[in-house]
Parts: C-alpha cells; structure tokens; sequence
C-alpha cells in the first residue's frame, strides 16, 4: 500500500495492524460477496467479532473512511462506488443508496457502466433479502482463487 495512503489512515486512528487487518477483511469480503455495502459489511463485522476477540475495535467512520481511501488507491482488489454518485447518475429505482457499495474488482474493471454495478446489486438485494451468509473469519477468504464455481456465477450473472 502506498505511504501516502498508509498516513492518512493513521491519521483517523488506524494503526498498522488495524489497516493490515481491515485490507483482509475487505478482500475477504468482495471475495465473498461480490458486491457488498459497507453499512451491511459493518453489521457483519460486528456479528463476527462477538465471535472473534482478536478483531480489532474499528469505528463505523473509521470503517468508511478506509473504504473510501482504499477504494480509490488500491486498485487491485476492489473498488468503493459512493452513494452520491450512484443516486445522482444512475439510479431510477427510487429507493436511494445510503452507503458506500465495495465491488469487488473483477466485477467493476467487467461491466460496462457504474448502471450496471448498481442494478446487478439490486438484483442481489432483491434475491437475497439482503441476507448474508456469516462465515466464522471473512479474513479467511482474502486470499481466496476464483474457481469453476466462480466463473460459472460470474458467467450467469452477465447473461
């Protein structure tokens, strides 16, 4: 990670491990879900880390604001869609975009238009409820390699 990025997390009270950790977590995350807001990935973490004594403590503005900085500097593991953006070019379903949306960098470097991102992601609301399903550790998901099974969603999703 850049220095330059590294510095301003520390400025929001982020320390080293806690920045190491959250990239684990948020790669684990789009690795799992595809397309995730943070709101819901925030709740999520906080389900998991009743379980889980060694997740850092994390504020909800610190959660957003490392999204923020590392989904526009990263470029490698996925990208963070602001709701401003969202509501204000694309979205027509009447129902505004409240938080950030994390995409994972496979489906955001694919799709043709930041429409598409946001319908597909209505669509995966639509399907699931937005009910997720909770693993133990998202961070065991960080380095996870796309397989038969993923590229056979992936393929299903864009027809």
């Amino acid at each position: 990670m850049q220095k330059s990025v590294i510095t301003k997390l520390k400025k929001i009270g982020l320390s080293e491990e806690s920045i190491d950790f959250l990239l684990q977590f948020y790669t684990g995350a789009v690795n799992v879900y595809g397309i995730i807001s943070l709101e819901d990935l925030y709740s999520l973490y906080k389900d998991i880390k009743m379980h889980n004594q060694d997740y850092h403590e994390i504020t909800f503005e610190q959660f957003l604001t490392f999204g923020e900085i590392t989904g526009s500097k990263l470029l490698e593991h996925y990208a963070i869609f602001s709701p401003e953006i969202i509501n204000k070019y694309c979205n027509d379903s009447g129902i505004p975009l409240t938080s950030p949306l994390l995409v994972h960098e496979s489906v955001a470097w694919k799709e043709d238009s930041i429409h598409e991102i946001w319908y597909l992601y209505m669509n995966l609301c639509e399907f699931s409820s937005k009910f997720y399903l909770t693993p133990n550790d998202l961070r065991d998901f960080a380095e996870h390699k796309e397989t038969a099974d993923d590229r056979a969603f992936q393929k299903f999703w864009q027809s």
